[in-house]
């Protein structure tokens, strides 16, 4: 938050009125903050899942250096950056407030409170005194609600993301509850037309690189949608009142324009071709088809509300003010236009009649009103608002009341930009990537036992296109005279992706008094080549590799056996699925699944100790009961030739996570996964070693408490608590073997996810398993992650 607020107060200037530091959004959520109790200082300073949510960095940081502005001036914030920056320890923000500004941030964080509550209680208090005019909340979801549109009947049709599942068009119809109609994509915009159903707006990927808006139907009868436009770049769109046509704004080159498609999407005509800054924010069309009003920004003059003349192409000016209107809709005879506005600093909801040009305020919130939608009638108002707990959808009679008219202050909503500096240039030169693939951080890296002292560094690096990525590692173990290290390449500029690792590795062989007998070394080399396709909810990826393990001795004590070199050489095919997510209120992925099928050939390369053929299906189950309750279900099964590496069964430890694409292959490569977890067993037993392999787990995963609160120092947090009971049985076999000899256990686990470094979130895992065969121990254990 001290980054980020840095950034936001950098970015805002109060005289051009740009900048997220003076915009009433902004206000209108610390506003909230204040009013219903301002986080205390142990909790901004950890990520937090509570609302909201990710805003808090930039919300409360901008803030606070506003703060510090005011009451000890802006050259402190300057010192405060550059005495930070030149402390060689790092994470010691309380001692660097205190030594510039003679307080520690706990201190400061008192002054803030009162800062803030001299600032926003006065607003409060206007609307008390003016007389609030809120309405009746009709749903309780808070998050994310909205936008917001409404049929004929009263139906409201809206889209709703709590951030603990996927993002959802709701229906509610009146005195009903609300009614999850379809998954959508986070950020979609609605259109409703009686016949034609509702159009939505909605994010996609396209050619795996780009995020592109496309256009969809919903169809009520089929409850299904239909894909309209492919990398469209449609960013909202309207119904014609025939249903025979949309209008939609196009974004392409930073430039906004109006195209006429059909009613399938295709483009017949550009209306209008907007020039570079002019933006449209949302767009409504008149209900005799003739006219769209829009909330459209100019430079220099900001966001005001235009209509448009479907057949001249013309604009003409409905406002023109200091502040910002948007969500413009026209009435249900098309007299008039409702808009949300921030006139007095509080966004409401206003009605501004075509043929005077008066404008009315219908709402008077302390929160904020937005996307108003007025029944035929004209009796009801149900808009979407805003408290300290997200969005809502409300609903305000009309009748009896008396809106008051507001005269707005004209003129510019945004000042001009200052003129560009004048920028010297020099050749144009062809673009170089080793311009700046030089490290620009590093961290120390150490291991330290009884045998041996390595001491090292990590860095990396990437060329400014990011097409070439790097990380390298190197140690030096003082006390043996020996160095070990990694480097991992990425290669990220076609499709498909390039990938490679290698590593040398030691490991020391004890007897059972303690005495070091050998030293053994490893070394791993991996290739991979992926290819992926991918939308916004789901992925897929084709993977093609080579992999290579190699291990000898490097030290043996006299006496004790010498181990032959052994090599592992294989090439492989994988091809990986994923539409599992883990939600910012969640504690597991949900709503999806993981699915792995990879063939493996030890005889591709020679060389290799082991020789023949793998197959192995590990498909994953995420099933969201309600909440943050989570039904976690793996199933595995694995078949090899006789002298193939074999399959081992065992232990707490599943180091086989979901193959990622920008992933190191050391970290997640789909290839040679030979080891998986079977708690409540040894690691290594014969009777779970085989070349055929079956596992099935079940894991049921509930919530505790979400704490969201840390130390200064050392920088250590507690983000939440949550639980799991399990139970998983699995076999093992070689060739001419029983099939049916299956080990069982159950157990539960407790997880803690904590924070270090104020950022760096790490899920430990304190865990009872017990096995129930022969074989089987009880076990407890501490793990970092989860099962599966």
């Amino acid at each position: 938050w001290l980054i980020e607020g840095l950034a936001t107060y950098a970015e805002t200037n109060t005289a051009r009125g740009v900048g997220r530091g003076q915009s009433s959004y902004f206000d209108m959520q610390m506003r909230m903050e204040v009013l219903d109790g301002l986080k205390p200082l142990r909790q901004v300073n950890q990520p937090l899942a509570s609302w909201p949510m990710g805003t808090v960095p930039y919300l409360y940081g901008v803030h606070f250096y506003q703060f510090l502005a005011e009451r000890y001036g802006e050259e402190k914030i300057r010192r405060l950056v550059a005495n930070y920056s030149d402390n060689i320890v790092p994470f010691r923000i309380n001692s660097n407030a205190e030594r510039v500004l003679g307080k520690d941030l706990a201190s400061l964080w008192q002054e803030f409170a009162t800062y803030l509550e001299e600032r926003y209680r006065p607003q409060q208090a206007r609307v008390q005194r003016q007389g609030e005019r809120r309405g009746e909340r009709l749903t309780r979801q808070g998050y994310f609600s909205g936008p917001l549109t409404a049929g004929a009947d009263g139906v409201l049709y809206y889209i709703a993301f709590d951030a603990m599942r996927r993002p959802a068009l709701m229906r509610l119809r009146p005195g009903g509850l609300p009614k999850r109609l379809t998954e959508v994509s986070m950020d979609s915009r609605l259109a409703l037309h009686p016949e034609r159903g509702l159009l939505l707006a909605q994010p996609e990927v396209c050619d795996n690189a780009a995020y592109y808006y496309d256009l969809y139907r919903y169809d009520f009868d089929g409850g299904q949608q239909q894909r309209l436009t492919r990398c469209g770049r449609y960013r909202m769109a309207a119904w014609l009142p025939s249903g025979e046509g949309i209008i939609a704004v196009h974004n392409s080159g930073g430039q906004n324009a109006l195209h006429r498609l059909d009613a399938n999407g295709n483009n017949q005509s550009v209306l209008w071709q907007g020039t570079k800054g002019e933006v449209i924010s949302h767009i409504d069309v008149s209900p005799d088809g003739m006219r769209l009003v829009a909330s459209l920004w100019r430079p220099g003059q900001g966001w005001d509300l235009l209509l448009f003349d479907l057949d001249s192409g013309e604009w003409s000016e409905l406002t023109h003010t200091t502040a910002i209107e948007n969500h413009p809709r026209f009435s249900e005879d098309g007299q008039s236009i409702l808009f949300s506005a921030d006139y007095d600093g509080i966004y409401n909801i206003y009605r501004q009649a075509r043929d005077s040009g008066n404008i009315e305020r219908l709402t008077n919130v302390i929160g904020g009103a937005f996307y108003p939608v007025l029944s035929r009638d004209e009796s009801l108002l149900t808009y979407v608002g805003y408290d300290a707990k997200g969005f809502d959808l409300y609903r305000l009679p009309l009748e009896g009341s008396t809106p008051a008219v507001v005269k707005p202050k004209q003129g510019s909503g945004a000042l001009s930009p200052p003129p560009s500096p004048a920028i010297a240039t020099g050749e144009v030169q062809d673009y170089s990537p080793y311009d700046s693939l030089r490290p620009r951080w590093w961290l120390p890296d150490f291991y330290i036992d009884e045998d041996r002292a390595e001491l090292g560094i990590f860095t990396g690096g990437s060329d400014t296109l990011l097409r070439h990525n790097y990380a390298l590692g190197l140690r030096y173990d003082v006390t043996n005279s020996r160095s070990a290290g990694s480097v991992d390449y990425l290669y990220d500029r076609f499709t498909p992706l390039l990938k490679f690792h290698a590593d040398n590795t030691y490991s020391d062989l004890r007897s059972s008094g303690g005495a070091l007998l050998k030293v053994r070394g490893q070394r791993n080399l991996q290739a991979e080549v992926v290819l992926p396709w991918l939308s916004v909810d789901h992925r897929w990826s084709l993977h093609a590799g080579l992999s290579e393990e190699r291990e000898t001795d490097v030290r043996v004590k006299q006496g004790v056996w010498v181990e032959p070199t052994y090599r592992d050489r294989l090439a492989g095919m994988a091809l990986a699925y994923s539409s599992a997510m883990e939600f910012a209120r969640g504690i597991s992925q949900a709503d999806g699944r993981e699915v792995m099928v990879s063939a493996e050939d030890s005889d591709a390369l020679s060389g290799s100790d082991y020789s023949g053929r793998a197959y192995t299906l590990d498909w994953k189950e995420f099933l969201r009961l309600g909440g943050e309750h989570v039904l976690a279900v793996r199933l595995l099964g694995a078949e090899g030739d006789s002298g193939i590496r074999p399959f081992n069964l065992g232990g707490i430890s599943d180091i086989n996570p979901s193959p990622q694409l920008l992933d190191s292959p050391a970290v997640n490569s789909p290839f040679n996964r030979r080891h998986y977890a079977l708690r409540g067993y040894d690691e290594g037993l014969p009777q779970l070693t085989g070349n055929s392999m079956r596992l099935a787990s079940v894991e049921y995963r509930f919530p505790l408490v979400r704490l969201e609160r840390g130390l200064m120092a050392p920088p250590l947090g507690l983000h939440q608590l949550h639980g799991a009971v399990f139970t998983e049985t699995g076999a093992a076999w070689r060739e001419g073997q029983p099939q049916d000899n299956y080990f069982s256990s159950y157990g539960a686990e407790f997880k803690a996810d904590t924070v270090l470094f104020y950022s760096l979130m790490l899920r430990l895992s304190l865990g009872f398993a017990q096995g129930v065969d022969e074989i089987g121990e009880r076990q407890v254990y501490l793990r970092l992650g989860s099962a599966f």
